[in-house]
């Protein structure tokens, strides 16, 4: 028996596994923050002629709070919008990390395999090193991280046929 195992892709991983992580819904996702970033300028642009119009048909301390309080929504609306569409980029960074991750796995699963199917002269005979070459450990430090977060970091050699093997 042997001591390497295939992974599952991401979309069909458990808990033991890293998660379950569909693509769909995270675009889903990605797409929500954005459309609602976009309604929230639209509704906020949409306030500056009541504010005008105010300003004309009322005078003194109320118009003054009106055109204030109008102000402080549209920094607020700004930047609420920017928060909703920083919050899209971590979701784009995640699918595509995910991606990467599901390349890997498929890397990984695809020497496994070969490696499990290997006969009795093809243990002796042919070395194929694993696609890992080695494994750096690093503290990440990243908003909402803890502090003891290490994160390993992978170099895979290039691809190279296989033909002459």
């Amino acid at each position: 028996m042997t001591e390497f195992v295939e992974m599952p892709l991401l979309p069909d991983s458990d808990a033991g596994h890293g998660g379950r992580f569909v693509y769909g819904v995270a675009e889903s996702v990605k797409g929500a923050f954005e459309s609602a970033a976009s309604r929230v300028l639209e509704h906020s642009g949409s306030r500056g002629p009541l504010v005008t119009g105010a300003g004309e048909d009322f005078r003194g301390h109320f118009s003054e709070v009106f055109a204030a309080n109008a102000a402080t929504a549209s920094r607020d609306a700004e930047s609420l919008a920017a928060a909703l569409r920083t919050v899209a980029g971590y979701v784009g960074t995640m699918i595509s990390e995910a991606r990467e991750e599901d390349d890997r796995r498929r890397q990984n699963n695809e020497w496994v395999r070969w490696h499990n199917n290997r006969n009795w002269l093809g243990q002796q005979v042919v070395s194929r090193e694993p696609p890992i070459t080695s494994v750096n450990a690093f503290r990440r430090e990243a908003p909402g991280q803890p502090k003891d977060c290490w994160v390993a970091q992978l170099e895979v050699p290039p691809r190279v046929s296989s033909a002459g093997h």
